[in-house]
This record gives C-alpha cells, structure tokens and sequence, in this order.
C-alpha cells in the first residue's frame, strides 16, 4: 500500500498532537515539518513535539516543504497566509 505523504506546517499545540498522531500511522507518512522559530529548525521533529525521534528534520523553509513533494499539507499556522498556501497549491500540494 502506498501511503499518503504529509507535511506539517507549524508545531504549536495543534500541529504538535499531528506530528506525535503520524508516528507508524498505517496510511500516512511525515515527510517535512515548517516551524517558524530559527532555533527549532534542524531538529528531530519528534523530539521537538515531546515524542519519540521519527527522523524528520524540521525547517524555516516553506521551499524546503515544496521540495520534498508532499501528497499533502496540513497547515496549522497562527496566520492566514494567502501567498504560501497559494504557493502549495501552484506546486500541486493539497492543503488542508
């Protein structure tokens, strides 16, 4: 079964519980997570959220997400970002 590759957009309280969720999830596989604080990025995006490493390294970088060519992302961000969600969509991203 091929899973469905998910980015996580932001770790506040919401986007956290979704990074901990994802861990050996049957369907769904964490591939990227955007945070927006410079020193979370390169981190063990499971150790970040409280939970277990999974090996996804977190970044600043919306780029960094569009490049890994997620099936979809979920967007749990403080702020309604019409120019990154716009940018999700133009590279084919499904945005949840």
């Amino acid at each position: 079964m091929t899973k469905f590759r998910v980015a996580q957009c932001y770790t506040g309280s919401v986007g956290s519980e979704i990074v901990r969720r994802m861990a050996g999830h049957p369907q769904l596989e964490l591939v990227g997570v955007l945070v927006h604080d410079p020193a979370k990025a390169g981190l063990d995006s499971g150790e970040l959220v409280g939970g277990p490493a999974n090996g996804v390294v977190t970044t600043t970088s919306l780029d960094d997400i569009i490049a890994l060519r997620p099936d979809g992302v979920i967007w749990s961000g403080k702020t309604y970002d019409v120019d990154a969600y716009a940018r999700l969509l133009q590279a084919g991203i499904n945005l949840y």
